[in-house]
Protein backbone atom coordinates (compact mmCIF):
# COMPACT_ATOMS: atom_id res chain seq x y z
CA UNK A 1 0.00 0.00 0.00
CA UNK A 2 1.33 3.75 -0.77
CA UNK A 3 2.17 5.71 1.99
CA UNK A 4 1.44 9.55 2.02
CA UNK A 5 2.73 12.69 3.41
CA UNK A 6 0.20 15.53 5.00
CA UNK A 7 1.61 19.30 5.80
CA UNK A 8 -0.10 22.07 6.58
CA UNK A 9 -0.11 24.94 4.63
CA UNK A 10 -0.82 28.39 6.47
CA UNK A 11 -0.46 31.71 4.35
CA UNK A 12 2.80 31.25 2.08
CA UNK A 13 4.16 28.85 4.47
CA UNK A 14 4.12 25.20 5.02
CA UNK A 15 4.21 23.81 8.38
CA UNK A 16 7.61 21.82 9.50
CA UNK A 17 5.40 18.80 10.96
CA UNK A 18 3.83 16.37 8.51
CA UNK A 19 1.91 13.35 9.19
CA UNK A 20 2.55 10.05 7.13
CA UNK A 21 -0.05 7.60 6.43
CA UNK A 22 -0.17 4.08 4.82
CA UNK A 23 -3.42 4.34 2.86
CA UNK A 24 -5.23 2.22 -0.21
CA UNK A 25 -4.73 4.63 -2.67
CA UNK A 26 -5.69 8.42 -3.20
CA UNK A 27 -9.40 8.12 -2.10
CA UNK A 28 -8.27 7.44 1.38
CA UNK A 29 -6.05 9.87 1.40
CA UNK A 30 -8.35 12.21 0.58
CA UNK A 31 -10.75 11.08 3.44
CA UNK A 32 -7.49 10.84 5.64
CA UNK A 33 -6.82 14.75 4.76
CA UNK A 34 -10.63 15.70 4.96
CA UNK A 35 -10.53 14.16 8.73
CA UNK A 36 -7.48 16.06 9.23
CA UNK A 37 -9.09 19.46 7.97
CA UNK A 38 -11.95 18.54 10.76
CA UNK A 39 -9.39 18.07 13.27
CA UNK A 40 -8.50 21.36 12.68
CA UNK A 41 -11.34 23.34 12.61
CA UNK A 42 -12.38 22.13 15.89
CA UNK A 43 -9.11 22.56 17.42
CA UNK A 44 -8.32 25.93 16.19
CA UNK A 45 -10.74 27.34 14.32
CA UNK A 46 -10.67 28.11 10.44
CA UNK A 47 -7.73 31.69 11.34
CA UNK A 48 -6.27 31.46 7.50
CA UNK A 49 -8.32 31.18 4.48
CA UNK A 50 -5.71 30.20 2.36
CA UNK A 51 -4.96 27.27 4.86
CA UNK A 52 -4.98 23.98 3.23
CA UNK A 53 -3.14 20.23 3.22
CA UNK A 54 -1.08 19.54 0.74
CA UNK A 55 -0.83 15.88 0.14
CA UNK A 56 2.55 14.24 -0.84
CA UNK A 57 3.47 10.34 -2.22
CA UNK A 58 6.57 8.50 -1.27
CA UNK A 59 8.54 10.06 -3.69
CA UNK A 60 7.22 14.04 -2.16
CA UNK A 61 5.13 14.57 -5.71
CA UNK A 62 2.08 16.20 -4.83
CA UNK A 63 -1.23 14.32 -5.44
CA UNK A 64 -3.44 16.80 -4.21
CA UNK A 65 -4.32 19.76 -1.48
CA UNK A 66 -7.32 19.95 0.36
CA UNK A 67 -8.80 23.35 1.74
CA UNK A 68 -9.33 23.77 5.23
CA UNK A 69 -12.98 25.65 5.26
CA UNK A 70 -15.45 25.75 7.73
CA UNK A 71 -17.75 23.14 6.27
CA UNK A 72 -14.86 20.65 6.52
CA UNK A 73 -15.91 20.74 10.28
Amino acid sequence: MPQYFFAIRAGADDTKLERAAVLKDDAAAFAYACRIASELIRSVGPSDPRMLIKVRDAKRALVFSVPVLPACA
